[in-house]
């Protein structure tokens, strides 16, 4: 896909023609697509949760522990590459069960670690297999439908109910047994999803969409000025989006263990506050989907971003339930970005080359997204996350002046 000569093909049916239903082996993808969404996230996100519990059993500090997860983050971002290869040239339902089969034995591997050595070598492992969802599944969303939007939004919810639910299932399992069982868990359920994943789903390589109806078709090539434009702006937005977005959804915790200590001081009752905020937020991408589908990319994009700056800077200084609230604005505009993202990708590269163009843009998203744990480590202390946060929403002005320069290319759907 990154040789200048190869022709990247996007047909786009016309918006007056009717919703195509998906065919039968899509429909049956989709519970296990939106599951492992949820899954995904929510494994990602089980450690830095779960790191407030285990400073005494390993004798570090938080910020001694969380750069153990580095290499877990880095994993994540940096495997999609050739994920994305493996679900094109090999087979796309073949990789999901590898994700779902690998990534529960990490976990239950986790849940045994013993030293720090081994729990990084653990979660480093977990993030190799973590990392094969995003380049694949949404190649396969995406296939025989008209409503890309809507698919993403709906798949996009699932993965954010991941993330919301990851503080409070770590939070309420290390209560009630140890952080051991919130890797353990998890593990098992991923297992058994994989199970049923391998033997209920036939086929091992989707077919390019045979969509009913006129076809407006662009031909274009990659290097060309308006494509190679296109993609440079929006991965630079990526890039920034997957820091901001990491560095919110892993210091959450941590930030309302510290702030909102007048409401809750156990490990269940900061969950129950980072899953509520990040639930709501979760709700962004059911709105995105469809304004996508209605409007465009760019202009969900821009309101999105340009909201973002006045919540990131009231999250900077507030406390209690003002930093709750706000919080929970903010999120709403991180989360409900990235069905943009996946939308611009899908109308603008053919079906054959999706799953390596989402493992490049996973690749940028999460590799950005690393830098994001020593910046946490560093400000987990005292007021610090007040430079981190005033950071971020630095950036966040940075990507909506790049946002506002696409390429009026992606202002609306080809008709």
């Amino acid at each position: 896909m990154l040789r200048s000569d190869v022709c990247l093909v996007c047909r786009e049916p016309p918006l007056s023609s009717p919703s195509t239903i998906l065919p039968p082996t899509a429909i049956s993808r989709t519970p296990f697509l939106n599951a492992g969404h949820a899954l995904d996230h929510l494994i990602m996100l089980i450690f830095p949760a779960a790191a407030l519990s285990m400073t005494a059993e390993f004798g570090l500090t938080y910020a001694e522990l969380l750069p153990l997860s580095l290499g877990a983050f880095i994993a994540f971002g940096a495997c999609s590459l050739p994920a994305g290869w493996l679900g094109d040239r090999w087979s796309l339902d073949g990789m999901m069960g590898v994700f779902f089969i690998g990534s529960g034995t990490v976990c239950c591997l986790t849940a045994m670690a013993q030293t720090p050595v081994q729990l990084a070598i653990c979660l480093s492992l977990l993030g190799v297999f973590a990392a094969i969802y995003h380049p694949i599944a949404p190649a396969l969303l995406v296939s025989g439908t008209t409503r890309r939007g809507r698919v993403l939004g709906i798949n996009g919810f699932f993965g954010n109910f991941g993330v919301a639910s990851a503080a409070l299932t770590t939070g309420v399992l290390t209560d009630l047994a140890s952080w051991r069982a919130a890797f353990a868990a998890p593990g098992a359920v991923l297992i058994l999803i994989g199970l049923v994943y391998i033997f209920t789903i036939t086929g091992t390589r989707m077919e390019a969409p045979k969509l009913a109806g006129n076809f407006r078709t662009l031909d274009f090539r990659f290097g060309s000025p308006s494509v190679r434009t296109l993609f440079i702006r929006l991965f630079a937005i990526i890039l920034l989006a997957g820091l901001i977005f990491n560095a919110t959804t892993v210091a959450m915790p941590k930030l309302f263990y510290e702030r909102l200590a007048n409401l809750t001081s156990s490990a269940t009752g900061v969950g129950v506050f980072v899953f509520g905020v990040f639930l709501f937020a979760g709700f962004a991408q059911l709105v995105a989907g469809p304004l996508i589908d209605r409007y465009s990319e760019k202009p969900v994009l821009t309101a999105l971003l340009v909201l973002q700056i006045p919540c990131l800077a009231l999250v900077t200084f507030a406390d209690g339930w003002l930093l709750a609230i706000s919080a929970a604005a903010m999120m709403f505009c991180v989360f409900g970005q990235i069905p943009v993202h996946d939308a611009i990708i899908a109308r603008n590269i053919a079906a054959e080359y999706r799953a390596r163009a989402y493992a490049l843009r996973y690749f940028v998203s999460f590799g950005a997204s690393a830098a994001a744990i020593p910046m946490i480590a560093a400000a987990s202390g005292g007021r610090m996350f007040e430079e981190l946060l005033a950071t971020l929403t630095v950036l966040t002005a940075i990507a909506f002046v790049i946002a506002v320069r696409l390429p009026s290319a992606t202002q609306a759907p080809l008709r």
